[in-house]
């Protein structure tokens, strides 16, 4: 093949890169540029006229255009056919900075004949006197091979098909990564692809015949990559796949919502609607996609012994100490602590004085006629705030997740001591936080004394 780059002089010196403009010293982002000739008539030469689209001869010679042509298409109903004379060029101005992704489809027929290429430049001006290739990848039909320009790769030539052409270009990095039918082909400098000392700038394509016989080209674009944000209302994880920063253009994603214990997925907002799960969803444009969870309801058993028990309430509810005490079989008393005050309250099942309500994260000792237990359903707490006062707390654990003595001790503001009370053993195990001895597990459900040197708000943690 002949190679357009030989006799080229690159005057670099000589070059300023287009830059579009924008308010202040911030450089504003060129638009995507997309190109499915449907606009055009079918076999209409684009050949540099006023109606060609920006499409042109190489060297703005008419000779060197193409025709549109409904023959083949890769989205209907019109390509391009690049064939004999055909170099037929596209210039662009602004794209240089960021990350670009070029993509062009191209057919080669089965009975193909000759080495025709695909070119990008990073400078191009019609009387060609410093133009400079960054990108030139051959077809030959007489080894059947793919080639990258003054380059040992290739891969095998395709014909009978549409293949996708695409190079990912960071001009940010001076970097691009070519791929043909989705295999990485090459990766190198964009500046110093292949005539070398050139500029970050995306110029112009060229599809060049070079004598070969037709090639089709269909739905050429220079986009920028898109990105993906999952917010999440409520308690749970989105997994993406593939997992990337960025993804190239009609990229498919799968995104799956798994809700936590106690949780369920709701539905989607934002760029995706709906409640199927998972789901897949393509990268068109950057999009922005919430995920809901709400609580669902969980069923929850709480062991009881005979006489005195420590139990915090997990799930939400409107009890008072009477239906607290009326929901367990055999209970007659039921007790609060006043961390404000430090003073017990007691309730008498089935009498009407010192009835108190239960509230989230707070515990209460119980005393039971005899062996029993308590089941109840009902959503997991939300948001829940419990005053630690100064000195001694009764709280409740009511998240899924144990924990032990020392793990909550040591996230309550000037907590020392943690102490749990056994219903089984009615005994009381004391833990010194900060030490080795006694550190307890605490699970869901219990209730704990703590004593702090100093007031705080506690949600939960431990």
């Amino acid at each position: 093949m002949k190679k357009k780059i030989i006799g080229i002089i690159v005057c670099f010196f000589l070059m300023t890169p287009l830059i579009a403009s924008a308010t202040g010293n911030d450089k504003e982002r060129p638009s995507e540029w997309i190109e499915d000739f449907d606009s055009y008539s079918n076999g209409q030469i684009l050949d540099g006229t006023s109606d060609d689209g920006g499409w042109k001869g190489w060297g703005n010679n008419s000779a060197y255009g193409a025709t549109v042509t409904n023959t083949m298409s890769h989205s209907l109903p019109h390509s391009v056919d690049i064939h004999t004379d055909s170099d037929l060029v596209h210039e662009f101005s602004g794209y240089t900075s960021g990350q670009w992704v070029f993509t062009a489809w191209q057919y080669i027929p089965n009975d193909f004949v000759g080495e025709s290429a695909f070119i990008l430049l990073d400078i191009y001006s019609d009387p060609g006197t410093d133009n400079n290739w960054a990108t030139q990848i051959n077809f030959n039909s007489t080894t059947n091979l793919v080639i990258s320009e003054f380059e040992d790769v290739t891969l095998p030539l395709i014909k009978g098909q549409w293949v996708e052409l695409r190079n990912v270009i960071n001009l940010d990095n001076d970097t691009q990564y070519f791929y043909y039918d989705g295999t990485l082909l090459t990766n190198k400098s964009w500046t110093e692809g292949v005539s070398g000392g050139g500029v970050l700038d995306i110029a112009a394509v060229d599809l060049f015949a070079n004598g070969a016989s037709t090639i089709y080209y269909d739905d050429i674009s220079l986009r920028y990559p898109y990105t993906l944000t999952i917010n999440i209302v409520g308690n749970g994880t989105v997994t993406k796949n593939p997992d990337q920063l960025t993804y190239l253009y009609n990229t498919p994603v799968e995104l799956t919502a798994t809700p936590d214990t106690d949780w369920t997925f709701s539905h989607w907002s934002g760029d995706l609607t709906g409640d199927t799960n998972p789901v897949t969803i393509y990268m068109t444009q950057n999009k922005t996609i919430t995920t809901h969870f709400t609580p669902s309801a969980a069923t929850l058993t709480i062991d009881l012994y005979k006489e005195w028990n420590l139990i915090t309430i997990p799930l939400e509810n409107t009890w008072t100490a009477e239906t607290l005490g009326q929901n367990i079989t055999g209970c007659t008393v039921v007790i609060k602590f006043d961390g404000d005050t430090q003073l017990f309250t007691t309730h008498v099942v089935n009498t009407p004085h010192d009835n108190f309500p239960v509230l989230n994260g707070e515990s209460y000792f119980i005393y039971c006629a005899h062996d029993t237990n308590l089941t109840i359903t009902g959503l997991p707490l939300g948001t829940t705030t419990v005053h630690i006062y100064q000195e001694w707390n009764l709280i409740g654990w009511f998240t899924e997740i144990p924990t032990t003595a020392e793990s909550l001790g040591t996230n309550i503001t000037d907590c020392n001591v943690v102490i749990k009370f056994d219903g089984d053993t009615q005994l009381f195990t004391t833990h010194v936080v900060n030490t080795p001895h006694d550190n307890f597990s605490i699970t869901r459900g219990m209730g704990l004394f703590i004593y702090a040197t100093s007031e705080s708000d506690w949600h939960g943690e431990g």
